[in-house]
């Protein structure tokens, strides 16, 4: 390089440095891919699946209530999963890792499990073979007594 390019490139980096943005702007994950969720219990023999947020208070309780409404005697006979709902979920990549027959999906809607469309909460749906229920989180269902009359309507349809 010349002797007069070097000065004239040193501006042009200094110049350029004022209007770029800082080097953390660019410091975040271009996208994130959901990560497998980990299932306690065995739903092997009943065929169920429930995919929560983390327990709160009193909801193990009520969550084994509504089991075994449908012939589940215990949690520990199906496959729970307990996500934060800041964390990705793929529901189609949950499918694939367990082959229950019956999903029960709390405090999630169809979207924010990677559906491109809404699903009404407490309805049945059977896509793939498949029953799936979307409700709201076990707190606001075990406090609200209209949406825990729906919840179990749509639980009564899977008998």
């Amino acid at each position: 390089m010349k002797e007069g390019e070097e000065a004239i490139l040193a501006a042009v980096v200094k110049e350029a440095e004022s209007w770029l943005p800082a080097r953390d702007f660019f410091d975040y994950a271009a996208y994130a891919l959901p990560t497998a969720c980990v299932y306690e219990g065995d739903g092997g023999a009943t065929g169920w699946a429930v995919l929560t947020l983390p327990f709160e208070g009193e909801s193990v309780a009520f969550l084994t209530k509504m089991l075994q409404a449908v012939g589940v005697a215990e949690l520990s006979q199906a496959w729970v999963g307990q996500r934060d709902i800041s964390e990705l979920i793929s529901l189609s990549s949950e499918w694939q890792a367990l082959p229950a027959k019956n999903w029960l999906i709390f405090g999630r809607t169809s979207q924010a499990v990677g559906w491109s469309f809404d699903v009404p909460m407490y309805q049945l749906l059977r896509p793939a073979g498949r029953a799936v229920i979307f409700a709201d989180a076990l707190v606001v269902l075990e406090n609200d007594m209209a949406k825990k009359k729906q919840f179990w309507g749509a639980l009564q349809q899977l008998k």
